[in-house]
């Protein structure tokens, strides 16, 4: 059963089995986002033994998170979120269906930040709401601005993340595109041949690199 109850009157119980805390990087995600859009996901919940109480056996993570916000004035302590009911006999249950989650790919995360840019969200915007630093989203820009078949080999584990950072030295999706079928048809990827496959063939005699390796 569906309702909504104050977050005053939310506790984590005993019976939630996700006992491994998320990274602090993962929970300031999660603050930034729900700060941002609000809680997206209800909370599983049972009738606690304290009257008017309800322990959080499915979103552990989210409570916390919606107490810090509380915590810092951002919220009210009383603010509404949406939670299931259940009979404490099923809370174990219902607590592996909440944690039984599979991950979104690396590569979908890529393309959803590029596409928040392309509609006008600068880096600095991104990483305010979902909880990264700039210079991470500016990464995960480059990488979303991969060769559409570059992303989609990703997806298909013809690519480790190495080897598609390595594509992005160059911005030219066509010439990417291009390294990517001849690499394919040869003896596979290494993100040090991408990479001199894809970096001018010319250096200047001024640039770091030509001074270490030397002119001769």
């Amino acid at each position: 059963m569906e309702q909504t109850i104050k977050l005053s009157a939310l506790t984590i119980s005993e019976n939630n089995v996700r006992k491994v805390s998320a990274s602090d990087v993962e929970d300031q995600q999660l603050i930034a986002s729900i700060g941002s859009q609000g809680l997206l996901q209800n909370l599983i919940v049972v009738k606690s033994k304290k009257r008017g109480k309800y322990e959080v056996v499915g979103g552990g993570r989210r409570l916390a998170a919606l107490q810090h916000l509380a915590e810092n004035g951002d919220i009210e302590k009383g603010y509404p979120v949406r939670c299931v009911v259940k009979d404490l006999n099923d809370a174990t249950e219902a607590s592996m269906a909440e944690n039984l989650k599979a991950a979104m790919h690396d590569a979908d995360w890529f393309a959803a930040y590029m596409q928040l840019n392309e509609q006008g969200m600068s880096a600095e915007d991104i990483a305010k709401k979902f909880g990264h630093s700039v210079t991470d989203v500016r990464k995960l820009l480059k990488l979303g601005g991969v060769a559409p078949v570059i992303l989609e080999a990703f997806r298909n584990r013809e690519l480790d993340k190495k080897e598609v950072m390595a594509f992005t030295v160059s911005d030219d999706q066509d010439k990417q595109a291009a390294v990517f079928a001849a690499m394919k048809e040869g003896y596979g990827f290494t993100a040090w041949e991408i990479r001199s496959r894809l970096l001018p063939e010319n250096v200047r005699s001024t640039e770091p690199m030509a001074l270490f390796v030397g002119l001769d």
